[in-house]
């Protein structure tokens, strides 16, 4: 029986640019300033799925107000992941031409293979959950299905006052990232060895 795994789809740089709306010239800075994605040749050359989601990520935040140090660090895998998760899952992000037998047979193998790409940077288990990535002075930094879910989380903690909170809607990321991006990764057989 053949398997069949995600493989992504790679974007020159000049592509990452336009995708994520950072110019060449300020991705090229926050090289220079120790900001790489996880690529093989440490630059951003060949941006995946995962680094093309995760420039968005840092960009709402940036565009939110938080300097580029704090937006990278909360642009962690598990939130990236899971923006790629959605993604995958949303008309043209998949070519599954090559396995259209195996979901023909099995249509939730799809799910699988969105889950092990998505989660491969984290665990290759799981990523993180909820539509809303929240976090602020007194709401701890979380994925939650909920605006609501994180103030009831930060009340049990009690950390005093919300007035601060950041908002990331991490669906609109995965459609954007889709929008732009197009095809994010393409189902090929696995070699057994």
């Amino acid at each position: 029986m053949t398997r069949y795994k995600l493989t992504p789809r790679l974007h020159r740089a000049s592509a990452g640019a336009e995708i994520t709306g950072f110019s060449q010239p300020a991705l090229r800075d926050m090289k220079r300033r120790g900001y790489n994605v996880n690529d093989e040749t440490g630059g951003w050359s060949n941006a995946s799925p995962h680094d093309l989601a995760k420039l968005l990520l840092v960009r709402a935040l940036r565009d939110s107000g938080l300097g580029l140090a704090e937006s990278w660090d909360q642009a962690n895998e598990e939130v990236v992941g899971n923006i790629v998760f959605h993604a995958l899952g949303l008309s043209g992000a998949m070519d599954t031409s090559a396995a259209s037998s195996e979901l023909a047979k099995n249509p939730t193998i799809a799910l699988k293979w969105r889950m092990d790409f998505a989660s491969s940077r984290v665990d290759g288990k799981h990523v993180g959950g909820g539509d809303f990535f929240v976090f602020g002075p007194t709401i701890p930094a979380n994925q939650y299905t909920s605006i609501e879910e994180a103030i009831k989380e930060a009340n049990r903690r009690n950390d005093g006052p919300h007035l601060v909170m950041h908002v990331v809607a991490l669906r609109e990321i995965s459609k954007l990232l889709v929008e732009r991006a197009g095809e994010l990764a393409s189902v090929v057989p696995v070699k057994s060895h």
